[in-house]
């Protein structure tokens, strides 16, 4: 590995070679295609609700179009799930990245999907102080996008889903709590049991009739891991869940 200093802050900050440069690559391509193609099902969508004649004409093309968008992300999800993977089998390089950004930019980029849902997205941390770290922050990006995803994804309208970012000390060194609270159906005792593992179907069910593919806390689990934290669910059947993510912010010296 080799390094370089920014010289704005004089921080060593590692130069990616090798593997890793593929492998993040992956992951920030799938998720560019996973925001692009939300925003075109939505679109298509609206087509078919706008269309007068569903079964023909533009109806007929948007419903190709949906279907199209659904195979493909499952080969977005394939690739995520392998990105996961290979950031469980190579060293994780972290550089010197802004949490609160991260959470803006995943809350912006899930916005529209929030809305076409009549879902409230709200990052209360929105105007506080910056919380710096030294994560992967693409490994960070994919576990907070898939949890602000998922709640969406199973949240009934009319609900609130909440980001919130909290930078508190664990046994003295500096770490941050991120969650993401939602108002759906809960999960069950069994649920909780087999929340993490991959391909798991629990017994929440999408509201909007999208896919799921079972990875989500699976991919958000290991990453991360890969950054040295630890991952929890907080959930009573029927009353909403809330998953926590806390993240060590400087890295251990050995």
């Amino acid at each position: 590995m080799t390094f370089r200093t920014d010289v704005s802050e004089g921080i060593p900050v590692a130069v990616e070679r090798g593997p890793h440069t593929v492998i993040r690559s992956m992951a920030a391509s799938a998720h560019e295609l996973k925001s692009l193609l939300t925003g075109i099902l939505l679109l298509a969508e609206q087509i078919t609700l706008e269309s007068p004649c569903p079964e023909g004409g533009n109806g007929h093309l948007a419903h190709r179009i949906i279907e199209g968008g659904q195979q493909m992300q499952k080969c977005i999800n394939g690739l995520l799930q392998s990105a996961a993977s290979g950031f469980r089998q190579v060293p994780v390089l972290r550089t010197r990245c802004n949490l609160s950004t991260v959470l803006r930019e995943v809350v912006k980029s899930n916005w529209d999907y929030a809305m076409s849902k009549d879902i409230r997205l709200r990052y209360p941390n929105l105007e506080s102080k910056e919380c710096w770290g030294h994560l992967n922050e693409e490994c960070l990006r994919m576990a907070v996008d898939n949890l602000v995803n998922n709640a969406i994804k199973f949240s009934p309208s009319g609900t609130e889903i909440q980001v919130r970012l909290v930078p508190h000390l664990r046994h003295g060194f500096p770490h941050a709590l991120i969650q993401v609270k939602d108002q759906g159906p809960g999960l069950t005792a069994d649920d909780m049991a087999r929340a993490f593992g991959p391909f798991q179907t629990l017994s929440a069910r999408p509201t909007g009739n999208e896919s799921s593919s079972g990875l989500g806390l699976s991919i958000v689990r290991e990453t991360v891991e890969q950054l040295g934290g630890r991952t929890w669910i907080e959930s009573r059947h029927g009353q909403g869940t809330t998953v926590c993510l806390d993240l060590p912010l400087e890295v251990p010296i050995p």
